[in-house]
């Protein structure tokens, strides 16, 4: 049961495929006479001979029959390929009736012809590209046909497309859609000889490529750094890319071939044009893409602000004073600022640091990140600036009384004699000046010892 079941299911895909099958018109084998009155007869037809004793043959013909060769003669085959003859010994002289001298046979010529034309194609297109069986053509497509045959010659060449019925090629096929067409297109002879039909995949492509830019590496905007790279890419779903082109400026446009990179290029404002051909020579808009490379680090200014002095060439500020870190970068503008001082871990610089915090000799390690990653190259990736020295120790102050005095406790029995005298220093930045004040008024400038006149507390 199960075998008839896959005979029948067999049996209807079979048949199904006949039904589908495209169709070749019938051409007759057959016996043709040509314009200059040779006779050519379908080598693969029978031959029958009729004799007849009136120019007309439709009058008191009979046919020939052999009696020696009679199995090959009823009917006969020819078996030369071209010129075969029908010959009878002596010619006779149609007047007299006698011998013609000398003796010559009467041939009678048949042209045997068993091999069908031969038909070429050609395209008239702007370029073309074959690819796995199938021809690309750009723009538009004439399609022209010509068969060739030696014997009988060409009675015709018929086409088909995209397998609608045949028909008679007289001019050129015209293909103008963007598609895949499918020409099918075979010829015949005068006796009935088919070519083998030939079949052509055809694809007319009005479309050109699309080019796709990408940058890797660093980049901001429109600035590129050095280690970046312009890489292209083409999508054509017809006839594929033949060729990227790309130029620099005013330079000669090149094959694209690999990334365009940064690396080779010096710093400065480049203008990018690029274009893609496709097999068929289709050409897309040229693409302009602007760009600077930026190949510069920051320069990294550090600045205190606040009070500073300068001593024996010495520089010192209090700690009251703020680092500031100012950068100056020549194009894609800085990004990050990292800062270490006296050598501590690095840190992300927001705003000014205060350095109440940080005595004596100051040191502030820095580097900058740009937009493009361009980093500060100075002492391994740091730029390093000595700057003043940081004073957070004020003078020590003392005094003396020369004269009589009485110290009682915390406090200090003197006459209207008695001197005041004041003393300071300090070991870092060094001494200013000296300010006083007696009951809380005004200061006074300390320039010599002094007394106090009046009587009572004071301080």
């Amino acid at each position: 049961m199960n075998a008839k079941r896959w005979i029948f299911f067999i049996a209807v895909v079979f048949c199904e495929g006949l039904l589908n099958a495209q169709s070749l018109p019938y051409i007759e084998k057959k016996m043709y006479k040509s314009p200059d009155g040779k006779l050519y007869v379908n080598k693969s037809l029978p031959i029958y001979l009729f004799i007849g004793t009136q120019p007309d043959a439709a009058k008191g013909v009979v046919r020939l029959e052999s009696e020696i060769t009679k199995r090959y003669a009823n009917p006969m085959y020819f078996d030369t390929e071209g010129i075969n003859t029908i010959q009878s010994p002596s010619c006779v002289d149609t007047v007299t009736k006698q011998v013609v001298l000398p003796k010559q046979n009467i041939i009678f010529e048949v042209y045997a012809d068993s091999r069908p034309p031969i038909t070429r194609m050609h395209i008239e297109t702007k370029r073309q590209h074959i690819r796995k069986g199938k021809i690309y053509v750009s723009g538009e497509a004439k399609v022209v046909l010509s068969a060739t045959d030696e014997l009988a010659g060409v009675d015709k060449v018929l086409y088909s497309i995209d397998g609608a019925d045949y028909t008679e090629y007289t001019n050129p096929i015209q293909l103008s859609d963007q598609k895949e067409y499918m020409l099918k297109y075979f010829a015949f002879d005068h006796v009935g000889n088919i070519e083998a039909v030939h079949t052509a995949i055809i694809v007319v492509d009005k479309t050109a490529p699309k080019v796709s830019m990408e940058i890797k590496g660093d980049f901001y905007e429109q600035v590129l750094a050095g280690n970046a790279r312009i890489v292209f890419f083409t999508e054509d779903t017809i006839s594929e890319t033949e060729n990227l082109f790309y130029a620099l400026n005013e330079n000669k446009p090149a094959i694209y071939s690999s990334p365009v990179d940064m690396k080779n290029l010096p710093q400065g404002e480049y203008t990018l044009t690029y274009w893609a051909e496709d097999k068929v020579g289709n050409s897309s808009d040229k693409q302009t893409f602007s760009f600077y490379v930026d190949k510069t680090p920051h320069t990294i200014i550090p600045e205190i602000m606040g009070k500073t002095y300068m001593i024996n060439g010495k520089e010192f500020s209090s700690g009251r004073a703020l680092l500031k870190l100012t950068t100056i970068d020549n194009k894609a503008g800085t990004k990050e600022i990292y800062y270490s001082i006296n050598n501590s871990e690095f840190k992300k610089y927001e705003k000014p640091v205060m350095l109440s915090n940080t005595g004596g000799r100051l040191i502030v390690r820095a580097y900058a990140l740009d937009y493009v990653n361009n980093r500060s190259e100075i002492s391994e990736g740091t730029q390093s600036a000595s700057l003043p020295y940081v004073d957070l120790t004020g003078p020590s102050i003392s005094y003396r009384i020369e004269g009589p005095y009485l110290q009682v406790g915390d406090t200090i029995l003197i006459n209207k004699t008695s001197r005041i005298k004041l003393f300071a220093r300090d070991d870092e930045a060094g001494l200013n000046e000296i300010l006083y004040s007696i009951d809380k008024k005004e200061y006074i400038k300390y320039d010599a010892a002094f007394n106090i006149e009046t009587e009572g507390v004071h301080q």
